[in-house]
């Protein structure tokens, strides 16, 4: 059982973050976003280019937040 969660596990949390980009726009390090402008990696870099609001703590990228 041990070896099959150690091998399951990063699948279901990988699958879990991806939803949560979908669902409420908080996009974790990493995923790779398209926009009706551009497609982008989510990072801190693109996050801030993009006049997004970035979460260090937690390594997301808030779309929903527009800094400008």
């Amino acid at each position: 059982m041990l070896i099959l969660s150690a091998k399951v596990l990063p699948d279901v949390i990988a699958i879990n973050d991806n939803l949560m980009c979908i669902d409420n726009s908080v996009c974790k390090e990493g995923e790779i976003i398209k926009t009706a402008q551009v497609e982008f990696i989510i990072n801190r870099e693109n996050c801030n280019k993009f006049n997004y609001y970035w979460n260090e703590k937690n390594k997301t990228c808030d779309l929903r937040k527009n800094i400008k």
